[in-house]
């Protein structure tokens, strides 16, 4: 994360609105977020920061999703309900 990028780096980061909407996104965001043409992205908007939030939406979400959670489990289901119980009971 570059914190104050001088003249140069502010123009690779930049992208211009054409007059169909259309945008380019710059190499370093396709290179870093390893993106190929046909992939598709997922846009959020953030009324309270106005802030644009794009993610490369995957392939298979089932897949991407997997495994979210795990360290839950990494005690047992026993564990786990001692440790839900204890919070009930503060």
């Amino acid at each position: 994360m570059i914190i104050n990028p001088n003249e140069t780096e502010m123009k690779d980061r930049e992208t211009v609105i054409r007059e169909k909407f259309q945008i380019t996104l710059p190499a370093f965001i396709r290179d870093n977020a390893k993106l190929n043409v046909g992939d598709v992205l997922l846009w959020e908007y953030d009324e309270n920061s106005k802030t644009i939030t794009a993610i490369k939406r995957p392939r298979n979400f089932t897949e991407a999703l997997s495994g979210l959670g795990k360290h839950l489990w990494e005690n047992g289901v026993e564990e786990l309900k001692r440790e839900r119980e204890q919070e009930w009971q503060e």
